[in-house]
């Protein structure tokens, strides 16, 4: 791309703040002067008019709420961050007052005022010394991204002619360079429009940013032009994280059937194993069957399904399931483990699903010791923290640690997560804590089944999720597996999730 092109791109954006601070220390009109300030921020990055005052007002609930809570030091300061990442408008609302609980969560009015859809995740918690984060986030619109990189591209035909031979072999596999982000966007356009479901391929500087910051390693298909043909990434949730995803899989229609995808895969398990992480894991679509086989042919294995944990859209260049008519229902996804450094583990499961993890570890090579464990010391605290995504309509329950109050802890948990109707809540248990086989059958009476194994998740160490279906429409029926051992663990997840529906319960 030539550097005026570079210039005009990047100039399109400079309205935009990438982060900013305000302290409210002693500020009279705080609430209102939090609301306003990060309602032009968000305005500035492209986010509806429909949304910015519904933002506005969750803000300085935000802000009202924790200026409220009991503190030691009169007239404490709270802080409001804004920050524009991986296609994410993000608000955190810091304050050092009495650290929050999850019976402090269910009955805010910051959390009704969500439950409205102005935003797609909002999240409160205790953050240790740093005190309590209440953070917002809104998708920015991948329209208003896409048009800031200059896109002059049209999206390109199934049956577009194929390149040559000559063309293919050209194409070189190597890792992204921050200088390739514009020709990724522009290669989703083609691929896709705008329907790929994840806003940070159309946003060049988060990609930019995410490539620098270490948040995603990825691997591209560079032409000999400049263009990108293909794009492959891994990235951990958090930073430090274990066990990063893999995915972000995009391949230009004309070099489809040149097995780019599974050498960009090879490169993309090499990088990763060199950055020293246990495994990689892969939430693999369930409309067909491509991104299985390539997670199997690299030595990885199905460990688990997540029910309706797929958004119902119909991505450009994808037909829907033969007899589907009217709107799409929500899909699942097929949960995959490939591991790259191996290790002993002492885990702790209930015996009705020890059988499957003992042979789930067999076809990953990997050796686990199972116990039952012990129940929780009595007086003993659990350690859980509660997310909602409303944009993907799905809550997230962590359990760091299982105390004897894990099942009142949980309860306020989906208490809080109530009002936002989410299709599913997918809850971690840590498996080297000895009490998680009996929290799993504990946490079945409260609507959880099985949903993965998760090896080596939590710093090195299993985790077992577990997930609760919501009422949402959910397509069971053409759950599509590359091979006899998917639809093992396919029949077992759906088998336990009617189990528990049933009110049979192991405990």
């Amino acid at each position: 791309m030539a550097a005026s092109e570079e210039q005009e791109a990047d100039s399109s954006l400079a309205g935009i703040e990438e982060s900013s601070e305000l302290r409210l220390k002693g500020v009279i009109g705080g609430p209102s002067v939090a609301g306003a300030t990060v309602r032009a921020l968000a305005a500035f990055a492209g986010i509806s008019p429909r949304r910015l005052s519904g933002l506005r007002a969750i803000v300085e609930e935000l802000v009202i709420e924790a200026g409220s809570r009991p503190t030691a030091v009169e007239g404490d300061d709270v802080t409001v961050r804004t920050t524009i990442h991986d296609g994410v408008f993000e608000v955190e609302v810091i304050d050092k007052a009495l650290p929050v609980s999850p019976d402090d969560q269910g009955n805010e009015r910051s959390r009704k005022l969500a439950e409205l859809g102005y935003v797609d995740a909002l999240e409160v918690e205790a953050c240790g010394r740093e005190g309590n984060a209440a953070r917002v986030r809104v998708l920015l619109d991948p329209k208003r991204l896409g048009a800031a990189s200059g896109l002059v591209e049209r999206i390109v035909p199934e049956d577009a002619p194929p390149v040559t031979d000559e063309q293919a072999e050209a194409v070189e596999i190597r890792l992204m360079e921050q200088g390739d982000a514009v020709e990724l966007v522009r290669c989703v356009y083609r691929c896709y429009g705008y329907s790929y479901i994840d806003p940070l391929l159309y946003d060049p500087r988060g990609l930019q940013r995410a490539l620098a910051g270490g948040e995603m390693l990825s691997i591209v298909a560079a032409a000999p032009d400049g263009t990108i043909a293909g794009h492959s990434a891994v990235w951990p949730d958090e930073p430090g994280d274990a066990v990063p995803e893999a995915g972000r899989l995009v391949v230009d229609p004309r070099y489809r059937g040149r097995g780019l995808a599974g050498r960009m895969a090879e490169l993309r398990l090499e990088s990763a194993r060199e950055k020293g992480y246990f495994g990689v894991w892969a939430e693999a679509v369930t409309n067909h069957v491509a991104s299985q086989r390539e997670v199997v042919a690299f030595g990885g294995a199905e460990v688990g399904v997540l029910i309706g944990a797929a958004v119902p859209t119909r991505m450009a260049g994808f037909e829907p399931a033969a007899g589907e008519q009217g709107p799409p229902k929500r899909r699942s996804l097929l949960a995959m483990f490939t591991p790259l450094r191996p290790h002993h583990e002492q885990i702790y499961v209930p015996d009705h699903h020890a059988e499957l993890i003992s042979e789930l570890a067999g076809r990953l090579g990997i050796e686990r010791t199972q116990s039952p464990g012990a129940e929780a010391a009595a007086g003993s605290e659990s350690d859980v923290a509660s997310t909602a995504h409303t944009f993907s309509s799905l809550g997230e329950i962590r359990v760091s640690a299982i105390g004897a109050d894990l099942i009142d802890q949980v309860t306020a948990a989906l208490d809080s997560l109530e009002g936002f109707d989410l299709a599913a809540v997918q809850l971690d248990l840590p498996l080297a804590d000895p009490a998680a086989a009996g929290a799993a059958c504990s946490l079945e009476r409260l609507g959880f089944s099985y949903a993965a194994w998760m090896p080596s998740f939590d710093d090195g160490h299993d985790v077992l999720r577990l997930q609760r279906i919501g009422s949402r429409p959910v397509d069971t029926e053409t759950i599509e597996c590359a091979r006899s051992e998917g639809e093992q663990v396919r029949d077992y997840v759906l088998a336990d999730w009617h189990r528990v529906r049933a009110g049979e319960f192991s405990a």
